[in-house]
């Protein structure tokens, strides 16, 4: 209805959460949709690197992502959502769970200078050790596979949520597998 063509040339783009999926289609155009015409792609903040986000958005303005970015993983993967609970304090099991009510803006104001220390019953370093979080991390992390499509990677250096050292790690994957 549009009057696009059907094979036209595409192209992506997205910052954060949206980089998080043009980094992602990018990167399984060939296994999984090779006839796409994707020409290019450009993305910022892609935070693929989720320790360096938690840590870096802990406390913040925009900490609220946090307890969104939990409730979104533990919604995926019943293991990590297994995994993460005995780790949760009661109130930080109900702010996860809480997200799931609202929309986005709603959930970073209502949790502005979010801390997940306040609401983990464990350092953090021995809650990302557990084998079912650490893998559920690693699996929605940098996967190692290049860009089949021309790519324009840019982030930030004092971006609050996606630290630039995650966002160099990617673009270091990309360019260590061709």
């Amino acid at each position: 209805p549009a009057g696009l063509e059907p094979n036209g040339p595409t192209a992506l783009w997205g910052y954060s959460g949206g980089a998080i999926a043009s980094s992602w289609a990018v990167e399984e155009k060939e296994e999984y949709a090779p006839e796409l015409n994707i020409v290019g792609a450009a993305f910022g903040a892609p935070e693929r690197d989720l320790e360096a986000s938690l840590q870096s958005a802990n406390g913040g303005l925009l900490a609220g992502l946090i307890p969104v970015a939990l409730s979104a993983m533990a919604k995926d993967s019943p293991e990590f959502a297994a995994a993460l609970d005995p780790y949760l304090t009661d109130r930080g099991r109900a702010i996860v769970a809480d997200t799931r009510q609202h929309c986005l803006a709603q959930n970073v104001l209502s949790n502005i200078w979010f801390d997940y220390r306040a609401y983990l019953n464990a350092p953090l370093e021995a809650v990302l050790a557990q084998p079912d979080i650490a893998r559920a991390i690693s699996d929605r992390g940098i996967s190692g596979r290049a860009s089949s499509v021309p790519t324009y990677v840019y982030n930030g250096v004092t971006e609050e949520v996606a630290p630039v050292s995650g966002t160099d790690k990617l673009v270091r994957s990309y360019c260590e597998a061709g």
